[in-house]
């Protein structure tokens, strides 16, 4: 009965995907296929994944045959081009980290795809090194790119800086080029096993460089995305904290995000209705949290995201948010079939990236949305920026993540021109005369308060002048204040009919709870724990019901340290 639910898709290779040719319901026949494929010299590549279905439904693809191969590529590729680069790398180290290899992938992105090979392949494997190289001259035009753009200010000119990439090249081949392939350690270890077992003296980086180069030769013998993607999860996942070695995780997380930096992403995505529902999907995928039982990817998507949701790939989680940034600021409609809901598409983006705690990706988020919304708006231009910031301020579910846009915005690059016109929209804070006006009701008390405190912190931290920011934090103070009286919340804590000892606990550790900032509000509770302190022989009423000495003493001592802890002395 299981064996009737296998089938058989048979696959061949055309540039840089691979096109289903046809489903069987027997292996034998789907190999026959196979070879019929290879048997053409024209085909780069065939294999066959094998599908069935679980008791529960869900779908679990398997790669049972895989053959590729070299075949005459006359394909004219191109560099893509970009108009911002990131700082200029002064040793190899830096040519081969993550902020080099992110800026490859989308400088290289048709040969990327086309050859269906990382950055760090390419870095740290000469063959793929030399390939790119002679390939329609894309080093020397992505070279010129990237000089002009990093000479861009006059620290230094084009010229030089060309020179000196130029000559970084040539020592990346000739680190290559003196690598044994014979001596690279072999991955059939958890990979902190095969990092610890490199000899101390080999040195941090070259011991970074000797792994990557190893991986990057297993990686070759996987020639496409979900097949790398599925090895290097696995190999993410095999890592146990305690004994993981530091940095391995570290380089796993950054050769991920060099696939995930591809057009992988959408099938791991799977089928989206509309750009508006893809930008969402993204930024699920980057909190592991995108249901994964439509993912295109099956297994490999439920590993990418409990490594995610886990905090295990920052570098992925970074990768995949700056990809949902560029799409907000793409040209196209969120919603193409009906452009009249574009705000609406809009507002729903707003409500999935804007917490009560901030913002998804701070002052990145902050711009990509305010770009995205000036497209919503009539004017062009400054008028048109300026609107767009007071359209996602209006549009926060309440005004605290109003305070929050406002002071990530203010970190962004829209600063320069529009920090008078976010400085004025702070008027409408002022206006809340309850905690209610200022968080949204629907929040529980504690979340009101984290929400409101999360505003007060953000403000405290932002560049807004001294006067802006001492005037909303005090209001906000106030209103904390305010709802500490009125929801008696001192008194909820401190019950005089408890143990002393646990209204002692109770309103300590709501003072070391950081739901309340350093002012009025909290200056009340901190005052009743004062009261509690001062009333006679409050140690031994303390412990008392304690009958074991030692064990009095330890809750006398652990209450005094979290005394301190909480700044009460």
């Amino acid at each position: 009965m299981a064996a009737q639910r296998y089938s058989f898709d048979v696959e061949s290779r055309h540039g840089t995907r691979w096109v289903i040719d046809c489903i069987e319901t027997q292996e034998q026949q789907a190999r026959n296929r196979a070879t019929a494929l290879l048997a053409d010299p024209k085909c780069a590549g065939a294999r066959i994944i094998r599908s069935w279905t679980r008791p529960d439904g869900v779908n679990v693809d398997t790669e049972i045959f895989c053959q590729t191969r070299d075949i005459q590529d006359d394909t004219t590729l191109r560099i893509t081009r970009i108009d911002s680069i990131g700082r200029p790398c002064l040793t190899l180290e830096d040519y081969s980290g993550f902020e080099s290899r992110q800026a490859m992938a989308r400088l290289f992105r048709d040969y990327l795809a086309h050859a269906q090979v990382t950055p760090t392949e390419i870095l740290h494997d000469l063959r793929h090194l030399k390939r790119i190289t002679e390939k329609d001259g894309l080093v020397r035009e992505a070279v010129d790119l990237v000089a002009r753009l990093q000479t861009s200010q006059g620290e230094q000119d084009a010229k030089t800086r060309r020179a000196e990439i130029h000559t970084a090249i040539d020592a990346m081949i000739e680190r290559a080029r003196a690598i044994d392939p014979a001596t690279l350690p072999n991955l059939d270890r958890p990979f902190s096993d095969v990092m610890r077992s490199l000899e101390p003296a080999t040195g941090t980086e070259t011991r970074r460089f000797l792994m990557l180069a190893a991986l990057s030769r297993v990686l070759g013998n996987h020639p496409s995305w979900l097949g790398k993607l599925e090895l290097l999860c696995g190999m993410a996942e095999a890592e146990s904290e305690p004994n993981s070695e530091p940095g391995a995780l570290h380089l796993l997380d950054g050769v991920i995000a060099d696939i995930l930096a591809t057009d992988v992403i959408e099938e791991i995505l799977g089928p989206q209705p509309n750009l508006g529902a893809t930008i969402r999907a993204v930024f699920d995928l980057a909190d592991g949290i995108m249901p994964t039982t439509r993912a295109g990817a099956g297994p490999i998507a439920e590993s990418l995201c409990r490594l995610l949701a886990a905090g295990k790939l920052p570098a992925c989680r970074c990768c995949i948010s700056a990809r949902a940034h560029r799409a907000l600021r793409l040209p196209q409609p969120l919603k193409p079939n009906d452009p009249e809901q574009e705000p609406a598409e809009l507002r729903k983006i707003i409500a999935r990236v804007v917490s009560p705690s901030g913002l998804h990706s701070g002052p990145e988020t902050a711009q990509a949305l305010t770009i995205r919304a000036a497209r919503t708006v009539e004017q062009g231009g400054k008028p048109g920026r300026r609107a767009a910031i007071r359209a996602v301020f209006l549009a926060m579910a309440d005004t605290a993540r109003g305070v929050l846009y406002l002071c990530d915005a203010a970190r962004s690059d829209l600063a320069g021109d529009h920090l008078p016109d976010m400085e004025a929209l702070f008027e409408q804070v002022l206006k809340a005369t309850s905690i209610d006006e200022f968080c949204a009701p629907d929040l529980g008390i504690n979340q009101r308060m984290a929400c409101a405190t999360a505003a007060f912190h953000a403000m405290r931290a932002s560049p807004f002048s001294s006067d802006t920011k001492a005037r909303i934090t005090t209001h906000i103070d106030f209103l904390l204040e305010n709802m500490v009286i009125g929801q008696k919340l001192i008194e909820k804590l401190d019950r005089p009919n408890s143990h002393l000892r646990d209204r002692a606990l109770r309103l300590v550790r709501f003072c070391d709870s950081g739901l309340l900032p350093d002012g009025k509000a909290l200056a009340k509770a901190r005052a009743r724990v004062l009261a509690l302190l001062k009333q006679p022989d409050f140690p031994a009423r303390f412990v008392a019901g304690i009958d074991e000495p030692v064990a009095a003493q330890a809750a006398l001592r652990d209450f005094f340290a979290l005394l301190k802890r909480s700044g009460v002395t």
